[in-house]
């Protein structure tokens, strides 16, 4: 778990991470650096931190200064930043969510289809046809989804 951090001095920002405290980290670069340190921004304390930093220092490489130091805007580096945090919440988020059902042996039809990609459509005609393993709670159709998997697996071999 770490940090992804923005500072400005003077006309130059510094994408960095840190996975201790913020404010702690731009008082060591500023003992370094010659300009005052006038504007911070920092993500949340996130796991992906290295890697939106790369992704940051990717996307502005042509703005390289020297190091992780660029010639961009603050405003216009921190935007991009908040965005790369944004959705990488959003994968992390779904990514979650289809492990803790993964755990599990029996899945609606909607689970199914998030986990395997397919359409429910597909899913629902092939539980109709009896062609996908599954049992009847009630209305609910549950799919043994690791033999269905394994279906799927003999249908492309």
């Amino acid at each position: 778990m770490g940090y992804v951090y923005v500072l400005k001095a003077d006309n130059a920002c510094k994408i960095g991470i840190t996975s201790r405290n913020v404010d702690l980290r731009k008082s060591q670069i500023q003992t370094g650096c010659s300009y005052k340190i006038s504007e911070v921004w920092s993500s949340k304390d996130i796991d992906n931190y290295k890697e939106i930093e790369k992704i940051l220092h990717s996307t502005f490489s042509d703005k390289r200064v020297c190091g992780e130091w660029f010639s961009e805007s603050f405003d216009v580096i921190c935007n991009k930043a908040k965005s790369v945090v944004a959705e990488y919440s959003r994968k992390e988020k779904h990514r979650k969510k289809v492990c803790e059902v993964a755990e599990k042996r029996f899945h609606t039809i909607a689970e199914t289809s998030e986990l395997s990609g397919l359409s429910v459509f597909y899913i629902r005609s092939g539980v109709k046809s009896g062609l996908i393993p599954h049992i009847r709670c009630g209305n609910k159709a549950m799919i043994d989804y690791p033999k269905f998997m394994q279906m799927l697996d003999g249908m492309g071999g």
